[in-house]
């Protein structure tokens, strides 16, 4: 490239992958451009040092400039007046979040296994028997915990066969939810997504995701079949009602506090060149003419009460884009002051990089 802010400028778009520069020159220029998603992430073993050169004509100055001395602190000072940013090791979020969520459910286990331990103790009664059972709930969280990952995305590669261009982007940070996908060819022409958030903390959110992808599955091989229509509102309700009909089974004592999810359902038909939306609480984004529009979900959890849901019919062509985004990303806090980062700045991503494909927004 010409210069260092060519060149990062490329690479905070996605023209280009990755960018060699000196250290000092490097941070400086991503200061002074305000880039926020360019990171030094690696170095090399080459060195750069600075040397001055004097023309002939010029030759006394030489010696002058020789006996210049910077000591030891004053060049830290330096330093660091013209280094804006440190050198960043690159981090497996993904890993360290699912190890996270892991000691989480530990730690919540063993909480809930003194409270209870307290309790039953004042109480007069067994102490083992207590023990014995909040240790088999513990191990059985723990197995739980594990099956979360493989779950998250069902048929990702049918999604890619599908849709033109597509990514799925999951980072858990403060904010930790159980995210999954369902996609379902029907036939040729259409397709059924839905998008879940379980929602909860913890054990909560991994027992309401094992849980909830128990109906999905059985939506989808009733779609499939015929025996109901494909329709995103009647989706949504449909597995309202089966939660609510699985509930009226249980024991009072044994319902859980908070079985309610967000979800947004989505049919797409090919050959009629119209999409399909039924959301609740997560809308439906797109981009149309340069313009990013947003379908409001209803402000409602599947799940909670028989809520009849609304849908919305899109007509679609090659040049739109579309997004499903849960409250967990737009919750998420970052920044110096910690703060959400918000609807306003998602639509700002999505218009920046609405003519880039879908690996580069991902990134962005």
């Amino acid at each position: 490239v010409k210069n260092v802010q060519e060149g990062l400028d490329g690479v905070a778009t996605g023209k280009y992958d990755v960018l060699l520069a000196s250290m000092a020159l490097a941070t400086y220029s991503i200061e002074k451009m305000q880039l926020s998603n360019v990171k030094v992430v690696g170095k090399t073993e080459y060195q750069i040092k600075v040397q001055f050169a004097v023309r002939k004509e010029y030759a006394p100055l030489v010696n002058i400039i020789n006996k210049v001395h910077i000591g030891e602190q004053k060049s830290h000072e330096l330093l660091k007046e013209w280094t804006y940013q440190k050198y960043v090791e690159k981090t497996n979020y993904s890993l360290i979040g699912n190890l996270i969520l892991l000691l989480l459910v530990i730690l919540m286990g063993a909480a809930i296994l003194y409270l209870l331990y307290k309790k039953k103790t004042q109480a007069h009664l067994g102490a083992e028997s207590v023990v014995s059972d909040k240790q088999e709930e513990i191990n059985s969280a723990i197995k739980y915990a594990s099956l979360l990952d493989s779950g998250y995305n069902e048929n990702i590669q049918g999604m890619k066969e599908f849709f033109d261009d597509s990514f799925t982007a999951f980072h858990p940070k403060n904010i930790k939810s159980a995210i999954f996908t369902y996609f379902d060819q029907i036939d040729r022409d259409r397709a059924l997504l839905l998008f879940i958030d379980a929602r909860g903390e913890g054990i909560e959110s991994i027992l309401n995701s094992i849980f909830l992808k128990r109906f999905i599955n059985s939506v989808g091989r009733q779609i499939k079949s015929g025996a109901i229509q494909a329709d995103p509102a009647n989706i949504l309700e449909l597995l309202g009602s089966e939660i609510h009909q699985e509930m009226d089974k249980t024991e009072e004592k044994m319902k859980p506090d908070n079985i309610g999810f967000d979800a947004a359902a989505i049919l797409i038909d090919k050959a009629g060149n119209s999409l399909v939306y039924a959301g609740a609480n997560i809308p439906l984004t797109y981009t149309r003419n340069h313009e990013v529009n947003t379908i409001r979900a209803d402000k409602h959890s599947v799940g909670t009460d028989n809520y009849k849901f609304k849908s919305h019919t899109v007509d679609i062509d090659d040049t739109m884009d579309f997004y499903l985004i849960s409250r967990g990303f737009i919750d998420q806090t970052g920044g110096p002051q910690s703060l959400p980062l918000g609807k306003r700045k998602v639509r700002e991503i999505i218009g920046k990089y609405e003519n880039y494909n879908m690996d580069t927004q991902k990134k962005a």
